[in-house]
């Protein structure tokens, strides 16, 4: 009686899929981490020009504290949910759909959560975490394979899964 096997194969995933599986994610985020904080958010919005946020800033040191606490907040879920499923399930929402997955660049390893914390450290709204909005996409754009530098780092990285099915014996 033949079996069907599956051969499965990893190679570097192609830069329009981590982007899309990225936007995917960013949508996931928006709906549920985001939704729930817009009226907050909304109130850090002063109303009138530059000067006029400056002076209502500057006068009120409540102000900028709830402002840094909310951020804070939704930076910190932000990154949770990134680091959490890319450690437990080895991909997010976004790169599930699309066929992705994280995995350790050292063989027969899986990456640790440290790593998948580390690998997502760009979402902190703090310097110098806000400089690797700029680096990590010149890295995917200049590397040969594609890879962030945060994947250097934490010798991780973004691969695609393709099967390849067969009736084997």
């Amino acid at each position: 009686m033949a079996k069907e096997k599956k051969k499965i194969y990893l190679m570097n995933a192609p830069i329009f899929k981590r982007l899309l599986a990225f936007f995917l994610d960013l949508l996931l985020i928006d709906i549920f981490i985001l939704s729930p904080f817009a009226e907050k958010l909304q109130s850090f919005i002063p109303q009138g020009d530059f000067l006029t946020m400056i002076e209502i800033m500057s006068s009120s040191p409540e102000f900028i504290t709830q402002m840094i606490t909310v951020y804070s907040i939704i930076a910190a879920l932000i990154l949770v949910y990134f680091a959490y499923s890319e450690y437990r399930f080895n991909a997010t929402i976004g790169k599930m759909v699309l066929n992705l997955a994280v995995i350790s660049s050292e063989k027969d390893k899986k990456p640790s959560f440290l790593a998948c914390l580390a690998r997502n450290l760009f979402f902190l709204p703090i310097f110098p975490f806000v400089l690797l909005w700029f680096i990590e996409p010149l890295f995917i754009i200049f590397t040969r394979e594609h890879v962030r530098s945060l994947e250097i780092v934490t010798k991780t990285k973004t691969v695609e899964i393709l099967e390849q099915g067969g009736i084997h014996e």
